[in-house]
């Protein structure tokens, strides 16, 4: 009988052993999540006072101010060994602001022509004030055309031919550009953007006949 209350002695200390860390065990996965899960919001909530808003700087009003800007397209013809250049312009006023003259400065729009000769660059061709016109008041939004034609002679063929005899290989290329009519520059309230104050076409490339040429 001792042996048999000492066997069952150990059987039952060994299963309360058991039994107390299982229910440990399953105490332990039933709390761990919504402790973690209460360590993560406090955590976020600490991230969220951390970060601060940056103040927006305070915007000024927007300045009104006039805007020329040029606008070229170019069409052309070719009749025997003369080349018709249809060159037609717009200036418009792409500001918020009209532009009257005064109290801002007279306008005009002037068509420049640009020559080379890539295969002999000594010879050098002063630029061509070949056209020019002066521009009225514009409202915002509102354009005016500004259109001539160009002739340009001794044209032996369009492109490049170095086989073509008595003839030299010639570059030309017109722009449209806006101007003050006093030669000064504009004020940042004549014109809010320089860089749209010229307009140029492509590049004409052709065969000059030399000998005949200017």
């Amino acid at each position: 009988m001792k042996k048999s209350n000492s066997t069952d002695s150990r059987i039952y200390f060994s299963n309360g052993f058991f039994s107390n860390h299982i229910w440990v065990l399953a105490m332990f996965v039933f709390f761990a999540p919504m402790l973690a899960y209460g360590q993560t919001i406090e955590r976020a909530d600490d991230f969220k006072k951390e970060i601060k808003p940056t103040p927006s700087k305070p915007i000024g009003p927007a300045q009104l101010c006039a805007d020329p800007n040029a606008f070229l397209f170019m069409s052309k013809s070719l009749t025997g060994t003369n080349l018709d250049v249809s060159l037609t312009g717009r200036v418009c006023n792409g500001g918020k602001a009209d532009y009257n003259a005064p109290p801002f400065s007279r306008l005009k729009a002037v068509y420049y022509l640009y020559t080379r000769y890539p295969t002999k660059p000594d010879v050098q061709v002063p630029l061509e004030n070949i056209f020019e016109k002066d521009i009225p008041n514009l409202q915002a939004g509102q354009c005016t055309n500004v259109a001539t034609t160009h002739r340009l002679s001794a044209v032996a063929q369009l492109g490049v031919n170095p086989n073509l005899r008595d003839t030299i290989q010639v570059s030309k290329k017109f722009a449209l550009k806006i101007e003050n009519v006093s030669g000064e520059a504009l004020t940042s309230q004549e014109n809010c953007t320089q860089k749209n104050d010229v307009s140029e076409t492509p590049e004409i490339i052709y065969m000059e006949l030399w000998k005949f040429s200017k």
